[in-house]
């Protein structure tokens, strides 16, 4: 579920690492540009517990673009960003988030080879299944080239490798979160570019993912699946902008896992809306692991599907005013083992988010105004039911 004064609802088409700094300053060589939402008021239920702890809190989470071009035919694009996270009297919550991200490409003949590195430390929820703020490490890579053929066509091939650790002090279900979660993963992607317009282009891909966990007493180390999927993709000059992806998540099974066969979702897609307002949709659905041992006994390891489907309006005001009204569900669903007593699966959870944002354009750079939200949980088990309430002041400063 969210976690504590979740800023991410102000800003949900953030710009991504690989795409050129829309705004910003130039400095020397580099194109910076910056965005930086922030959040202080209180938060109802600090802990998601069914008795709620509620607290004064803060956060910011000022991000970095920037861009280096390297002649005609080379450049860097790097991303990164802090976000602490400050609560008045409940100390434990208190941390600091750390991500970055850079790539590097160069165009030789009708070749563009690139590679890159990513690094991440959070302390935040990371999952539907687990409310505490758990500490988790990214580190990973990537490589691959890009080769346009005739027409406009560009297949590409690539392959990334993640590393995710946890905090071996965590635990949840009774038994340590990296026992469960701990892994490398690498994903190989082959994918075809399709021009649709000027400024639609269609992308069919395949990915084959490699899951091998670090601590896997008595469980099989390495889980193998596979994502088959296209990409509606909008440039900002069409009526719709940004991506809107699906296709078919596939895992064999093979007793170590629940066999799938499903669809997955990632959208994140604006466009005009009714009287001049605007409509950002986000929805991602997909497999997850989970921390909870499988039912069907110790040596298999437990998933389930987690899906969060959201909507922002926002309108233009009067007197430099904008409103923003959002609403979310989510859900996560676990997976029975072929054959076995479905009735011992952990049972599904749902819960839905309604926010209402009202801000004040204070010149070009800065927003600022107020921010209410309610979230709440329903479960079949009465002690990760839920609900939570949000207000305060909020705002975003753009450079």
């Amino acid at each position: 579920m969210a976690s504590g004064l979740v800023v991410a609802t102000l800003s949900m088409a953030s710009a991504s690492a690989q795409e050129k700094p829309k705004k910003g300053f130039r400095l020397g060589p580099f194109q910076v540009s910056g965005v930086a939402p922030f959040t202080a008021g209180y938060d109802g239920n600090v802990y998601n517990t069914p008795v709620a702890v509620g607290d004064q809190a803060f956060t910011i989470v000022p991000t970095l673009q920037v861009l280096l071009p390297l002649g005609r035919r080379a450049r860097i694009r790097s991303t990164g960003g802090i976000a602490p996270y400050y609560f008045a009297t409940e100390k434990s919550e208190r941390h600091t988030d750390l991500f970055g991200s850079t790539r590097a490409e160069v165009d030789v003949g009708p070749f563009t080879p690139f590679g890159g590195l990513q690094g991440a430390r959070y302390n935040q929820r990371f999952s539907l299944e687990i409310d505490d703020r758990i500490r988790r490490n990214e580190s990973g890579y990537s490589f691959g080239t890009a080769i346009r053929l005739r027409r406009q066509l560009t297949l590409s091939a690539s392959q990334s490798n993640l590393t995710s650790t946890y905090d071996p002090e965590a635990t949840f279900a009774g038994q340590p979160v990296s026992d469960s979660l701990d892994r490398k993963t690498q994903t190989r992607t082959l994918q075809l570019t399709v021009p649709l317009t000027r400024k639609t282009s269609l992308a069919p891909w395949v990915d084959l993912i490699e899951d091998r966990f670090l601590a896997a007493p008595g469980l099989v180390p390495l889980v193998k699946s596979s994502r088959y999927g296209a990409a509606f993709e909008f440039s900002e000059l069409a009526f719709f902008n940004g991506r809107a992806a699906a296709g078919i998540r596939h895992f064999d099974g093979n007793g170590s896992v629940p066999a799938y066969d499903g669809p997955f979702l990632a959208v994140s897609l604006g466009m005009p809306f009714l009287l001049g307002s605007r409509l950002q949709l986000a929805a991602s659905r997909d497999i997850s692991y989970s921390a909870v041992p499988a039912a069907a006994g110790p040596e298999v390891r437990q998933t389930y599907v987690a899906g969060t489907y959201g909507a922002t309006i926002s309108f233009e005001l009067p007197w430099k005013l904008q409103g923003r009204a959002l609403g979310g569900y989510d859900e996560s669903r676990y997976l029975p083992l072929a054959g076995s007593d479905q009735s011992l699966t952990t049972p599904s959870e749902h819960g839905y988010t309604v926010a209402a944002i009202l801000l004040r354009h204070l010149g070009r750079h800065l927003s600022l105004g107020g921010i209410m939200r309610f979230l709440n949980r329903a479960s079949p088990i009465a002690n990760r039911r839920y609900s939570d309430r949000i207000y305060g002041v909020t705002g975003e400063m753009t450079f």
